[in-house]
């Protein structure tokens, strides 16, 4: 019995070291949120502004109105990678899709995910939230969505606001500076995409 309980260590060191070395690596890319200055946060909060400005311009003008335009009640969804919104399991889904890097960097694609959970809730911001001091209440709003969120949806709405994006970059559509934000490159007609955005920092 001795033996086989000193092997079953070995192999427990083994794979804490790869838990350690997947998490390092998984870590890597979102470390400027974690900075003294919060630079990350910063950059992704001023990215998610300027893609609302360009996919949402009613709700966004209207969020300026209301003096919620510095969007921080979504730094806690863009600080975790929308851990505190879904379940254990929706949160391995989402982390699933968002670490694949299938479209662009998971700290770009989150950003389309903040994005696609306001746009879903354009209607209510808009027609609930409606005066100067509309910060706190939305923030609470905002913080109440946690654990009423769809994945699935919310995945499936940044990808079809990421597709139409990309579409829109190839018609001249999108200002050459968020193209690069997002995209790591300005793109044109039926060239490539790049996928290596400044807000990524895929690691």
């Amino acid at each position: 019995g001795g033996g086989g309980g000193g092997g079953g260590g070995g192999v427990s060191n083994e794979v804490e070291a790869d838990v350690f070395w997947c998490f390092e690596h998984m870590m890597r890319p979102l470390a400027t949120n974690f900075a003294h200055d919060q630079a990350g946060m910063h950059e992704q909060l001023e990215l998610l502004r300027e893609l609302l400005r360009f996919l949402d311009a009613e709700l966004y003008l209207h969020l300026q109105a209301t003096g919620c335009i510095s969007l921080f009640f979504a730094f806690r969804w863009l600080l975790c990678m929308l851990k505190r919104e879904f379940s254990f399991d929706d949160t391995l889904r989402l982390w699933d899709v968002l670490w694949s890097h299938h479209l662009l960097p998971a700290r770009t694609f989150v950003v389309f995910a903040c994005a696609a959970v306001l746009i879903a809730q354009r209607d209510a911001i808009i027609r609930n939230f409606t005066d100067s001091e509309s910060f706190d209440t939305l923030l609470r709003y905002a913080i109440g969505l946690s654990g009423t969120l769809d994945v699935d949806v919310v995945v499936a709405d940044a990808e079809v606001l990421f597709k139409r994006f990309v579409l829109k970059s190839r018609r001249g559509a999108v200002p050459a500076a968020l193209q690069q934000l997002v995209l790591g490159t300005v793109v044109s007609g039926d060239g490539p995409v790049g996928g290596g955005g400044g807000g990524g920092g895929g690691g």
